[in-house]
């Protein structure tokens, strides 16, 4: 059932220092946050992490990859 309630993906193209100007995807459900960063990751860009409808991060950079069963990023 949608609560109305969004898990939202912090990404971008290419690993930028700072907060600024990253981007964001927004999902109903975390199993649709967790597809979006997979099939981000797959298309190369950086997956940051994932917030949980609350705005406390759910899963950062490292805690994806493992959930989704990746290599650690490389620097």
């Amino acid at each position: 059932m949608d609560t109305g309630e969004r898990w939202t993906v912090i990404w971008d193209t290419k690993r930028k220092p700072g907060m600024d100007g990253r981007n964001s995807a927004v999902e109903r459900f975390e199993a649709g946050a967790l597809d979006r960063a997979r099939h981000m990751l797959r298309m190369g860009f950086v997956v940051y992490e994932i917030r949980q409808p609350s705005g406390l991060v759910f899963l950062g950079e490292a805690g994806i990859r493992e959930r989704l069963g990746l290599q650690p990023a490389v620097a």
